[in-house]
């Protein structure tokens, strides 16, 4: 059986005028979707792609990191002013729902770079979403860190081909 697999990715947000995620989407054969910064319209987006699909591959920007990371749980809460000047401050994203999820991938046999935060801001938001929302669809985010001499839009397009092969073949 084919599995039918979309990648997601962020719209630029603030005054850039790109975001990593987008540029190493862009090279990935995947169906792809740009998620915009919104913490207003992502939702429905989200419930349509779980519904869709079999895996549900998210990436997101995180300028902080100093590689790619794999999120294992996002939190309920939201923070930040997105790009339509909507802004929250540490607000629960779904009231009396879960204070964190957990992504429903094993993840037990790839060895790789791990974290248990997805932040507060969007790319932690449609995560929480995603899997708070999905009963069927296999659900993954990554963080890209920005560019730089060895985490090049190449080198992370190839790491999340390994990821995304390593989720195809895990089910």
């Amino acid at each position: 059986m084919n599995k039918r697999i979309t990648i997601t990715y962020f719209e630029p947000f603030g005054l850039r005028t790109t975001n990593v995620s987008m540029e190493v989407a862009n090279n990935l054969k995947y169906n792809k979707v740009m998620l915009p910064v919104s913490f207003d319209n992502v939702e429905d987006t989200i419930k349509t792609l779980i519904y869709e699909n079999d895996i549900l591959v998210m990436l997101g920007e995180a300028g902080k990191y100093d590689k790619i990371k794999i999120e294992l749980t996002p939190h309920n809460i939201k923070d930040g002013k997105d790009n339509y000047n909507i802004e929250y401050h540490n607000e629960e994203i779904k009231d009396y729902g879960p204070m964190e999820l957990h992504t429903n991938i094993n993840f037990d046999k790839l060895d790789y770079n791990y974290s248990y935060n997805a932040g507060k801001y969007l790319c932690n938001y449609s995560y929480y979403l995603a899997l708070y929302h999905t009963t069927k669809c296999r659900v993954c985010f990554i963080h890209l860190p920005y560019v730089n001499e060895l985490y090049t839009i190449d080198y992370m397009t190839k790491e999340i081909n390994k990821i995304i092969d390593y989720i195809i073949n895990s089910y």
